[in-house]
């Protein structure tokens, strides 16, 4: 008993340990979950916006950045600057509503610092890039795509057109032919003027003053080209002298164009400077301040990162080295409950040899004691061969008395026969006997009407006899009624 109670306490000690380390090891992964939640929470919660909004603000910005020095590109057209200046509108209200978003987060004392600095040099840049928009929508009001390829053109026309000019005057004074000339749209001026379109109406009020002078111009060449070869030198010289002030009208024309052209080229260089150079003081201050304040968050987002990987780490080492000696003690526990049971098992083992010794003795003592009983057995045979004999003179009698029991059936049967047939008859005569009942109570009520007017009558006499005796001799008649 004592040895089982030791066993008992050891398997509980061995129990009990194994709890206490299961609630440390559960303790142990709470605590370190709790620690590892509150960490990635402030990731979560704090850094993740705070350096998603500011990545998309950097997008954003440099975006519109971009779109500034596209606009520089003499190749697009004005419908297209029209849509990127749109465009600045609409990256600006989703910059303002990203703003929104940072400044209601919880920040550091050092990021508050580099936000606000952000935000000082965006306003800075903002201010510039709304300067810049204003001197291209300057620009746009020349309405032409690239006014310095329109002052290279007119420069060439003016060239050509000099030329013209030369050479109609040496052909007058020295008889030097010279090709063309005498249509005026097969000049390249000519063939531009077909091409070109402009919403500026100071240019095609130029380009309409100068159409027909031009014209003129040409048509002139073609009458001195004609008079020379008729040999009227004096009539090509008149022709040339009618036309002179037309000429005139059409370079003071290619002048004012080119004055157009070069005041686009001055709205054009403003514009430049003001994105190349203006603009990328205050965007170059702004983007380097979000940079810095974009490599801060993420160096705190990897911080919080580290530290929670190196909390799990070591939450998973303390529980793994818990784990470890708990499996080492119930190993112990169990070896030592093993060898306790192991010799309670063999002291169970040698007293069941003995029992089985003392089995074997009581075994021939039973054996004898069946050799007595197979003896008794033999003689009890003889005697059951008397009873058999007995059973069957009994077996005859019950034969003989289930025959009188079948007789005495059919003779039941009879008489149920004849019961039932009683009982209809005393059915029928119960019925007659209603019947007669009903007629008697009829006769019972008849003799009972009869009764009452018998009372009646004999009322009816005495009260006769009783007036006619009040009466006196006028009432005997009455007496004797």
């Amino acid at each position: 008993m004592k040895k089982q109670m030791t066993i008992g306490k050891r398997l509980y000690l061995g129990f009990g340990f194994s709890a206490i380390i299961m609630i440390l090891l559960g303790i142990i992964a709470v605590i370190s979950l709790n620690r590892v939640n509150d960490e990635l929470s402030q990731v979560a919660n704090k850094v993740l916006p705070f350096s998603q909004s500011l990545l998309e603000i950097r997008i954003y910005f440099t975006r519109i950045d971009s779109a500034e020095n596209s606009l520089l590109t003499l190749d697009l057209s004005l419908n297209e600057r029209e849509e990127r200046m749109k465009q600045f509108e609409e990256d600006k209200k989703v910059i303002d509503q990203l703003f929104a978003s940072v400044d209601a987060l919880e920040k550091t004392e050092e990021e508050k610092k580099m936000w606000e600095e952000f935000k000082s040099a965006f306003a800075l840049w903002w201010q510039d890039h709304e300067k810049f928009v204003e001197l291209v929508k300057e620009f746009q009001k020349f309405g032409l795509q690239n006014p310095t390829q329109l002052e290279r053109e007119v420069r060439r026309f003016t060239s050509d057109h000099y030329k013209l000019c030369n050479s109609v005057r040496e052909y007058i004074m020295t008889g030097k032919d010279f090709q063309g000339g005498d249509d005026h749209t097969a000049c390249n001026f000519g063939k531009w003027l077909t091409t070109f379109k402009t919403d500026n109406s100071e240019i095609n009020s130029v380009l309409e003053q100068i159409k027909v002078p031009h014209q003129k111009f040409h048509e002139a060449i073609k009458n001195i080209k004609s008079a020379m070869a008729q040999g009227d030198k004096d009539t090509a010289i008149q022709i040339l002298s009618n036309v002179e002030e037309g000429m005139n009208k059409v370079f003071s024309g290619f002048d004012s164009l080119l004055s157009i052209a070069d005041k686009a080229n001055e709205a054009y260089h403003s514009m430049s400077n003001q994105a190349l150079v203006v603009n990328y003081v205050n965007y170059s201050k702004a983007r380097d301040t979000l940079v810095r304040l974009v490599d801060y968050i993420e160096k705190i987002s990897e911080a919080e990162r580290t530290s929670a990987i190196r909390t799990g780490s070591i939450a998973i080492l303390a529980y793994t080295i818990i784990a470890i000696l708990g499996i080492a003690i119930t190993i112990a526990i169990s070896i030592l409950t093993t060898y306790s049971l192991n010799k309670i098992l063999k002291n169970i083992s040698s007293r069941i040899k003995d029992g089985t010794v003392q089995v074997s003795s009581a075994g021939e003592q039973v054996s004898q004691a069946s050799q007595t009983l197979s003896t008794s057995a033999s003689e009890s045979a003889s005697s059951i061969e008397e009873t058999s004999a007995s059973v069957e003179e009994l077996t005859s009698m019950i034969q003989q008395n289930a025959g009188n029991a079948t007789q005495c059936e059919q003779i039941m049967a009879n008489v149920q026969h004849s019961i039932i047939n009683s009982v209809e008859a005393m059915n029928k005569l119960l019925e007659n006997m209603q019947t007669l009942q009903q007629a008697s109570a009829n006769t019972a009520g008849i003799i009972k009407t009869i009764d009452e007017i018998a009372f009646q009558t004999n009322l009816l006499a005495l009260n006769a006899a009783v007036e006619a005796a009040r009466a006196g001799e006028a009432g005997r008649g009455f007496a004797v009624v």
